[in-house]
């Protein structure tokens, strides 16, 4: 009888740790999904004021170096929103494309003009630095739910209900 309540004991002490860790790695993995969304929604933010920001800069910048960049946020926008190394990729690409416009425009007219590109530039760099704050924490959550997936013993539980490594989100910086 002594034998069957310290099985029945080991089996409730492993039920509860599996339920445990796997409320981890689903909070791990919400976690992620909730920052990867909000990178999303700076991609798009930044993909809408890439027109805005054309209109403003067109007459200051030549026209090579604007339609470089409407060609990589027209390719950017259509790029899936599940693939993580493509969106990387794109925003990379996207990121090199407004360093160049950003070094081009230099408005040399009137004033009006000037404070119409320093604030559509501006939207941008604002942009931009919340993309890396964004990348920062998704890459964080990250990391913690890829050490819960690839770290024993919760790598059990992870390999059974078909956890799965996440990729890591980098952009470049404009500066």
């Amino acid at each position: 009888m002594n034998m069957y309540y310290s099985l029945l004991l080991i089996a409730f002490c492993l039920s509860v740790w599996g339920i445990v860790t796997l409320n981890a790695l689903i909070r791990a993995r919400a976690s992620v999904d909730e920052s990867r969304s909000e990178i999303a929604l700076l991609l798009k933010r930044r993909f809408d004021l890439i027109p805005g920001a054309a209109t403003v800069l067109k007459t200051h910048i030549n026209d090579e170096a604007l339609e470089g960049l409407l060609q990589v946020r027209n390719a950017a926008v259509y790029t899936s929103p599940l693939d993580i190394a493509a969106q990387a990729q794109a925003s990379a690409a996207m990121s090199d494309a407004l360093r160049k416009v950003m070094d081009l425009a230099v408005p040399d007219s009137d004033a009006q003009e000037k404070n119409n590109v320093k604030e559509s530039l501006a939207a941008l760099e604002k942009v931009e630095v919340n993309l890396q704050t964004g990348c920062k924490v998704y890459n964080n959550a990250v990391g913690k739910y890829n050490l819960l997936c690839e770290s024993f013993p919760s790598n059990l539980i992870a390999h059974l209900f078909h956890f799965t490594k996440k990729n890591l989100f980098t952009v470049t910086s404009l500066q």
